[in-house]
């Protein structure tokens, strides 16, 4: 319940979510840190705007650097394996970061706004975005940073 809660924003503490491991181990992926050009600027919009009292709860989810779990992990007796990825989506449209994270990032802000709120937040977020993330001719080049890892129990 702590990580869906987590998703949805309303949780009140601000430490990333601690993976549940089962009997034998777990596997996890964790999408990229907050801290990136996407990120700070989805803080930024959501504390600076007229929608800033609304969006008080709401709170971005830390991630830690992938360190910090493999340390957890191995802390506990587990065997960890741990890696870092960063995929280049090429994106096309006016927008196109902005499309994307709609569906991700930007659903627990949405969901406290009203219709006439959440256009005015896409809109002011939406120019951070194409600021972060400048249009080519060929397309918008998104780097989208994953942290993946299996952890198991000892033999």
């Amino acid at each position: 319940m702590e990580l869906s809660r987590a998703r949805l924003g309303r949780r009140r503490s601000r430490a990333a979510p601690r993976p549940h491991l089962g009997d034998t181990g777990a596997g996890i992926f964790v999408a990229e840190r907050i801290d990136c050009a996407r990120g700070a600027g989805l803080e930024k919009t959501a504390r600076s705007g007229p929608w800033a009292n609304k969006l008080a709860d709401w709170y971005k989810l830390q991630i830690r650097p992938l360190r910090w779990y493999v340390d957890l992990l191995m802390g506990v007796g587990m065997e960890v394996n741990a890696w870092e990825t960063e995929y280049l989506f090429v994106l096309r449209g006016p927008n196109p970061v902005l499309e994307w994270v709609k569906g991700t990032s930007m659903q627990p802000i949405l969901s406290l706004l009203d219709q006439a709120e959440q256009a005015e937040f896409s809109e002011a977020y939406g120019a951070a975005l194409r600021d972060a993330y400048p249009t080519r001719d060929d397309g918008t080049i998104y780097p989208f940073k994953r942290i993946f890892f299996v952890a198991s129990r000892k033999t």
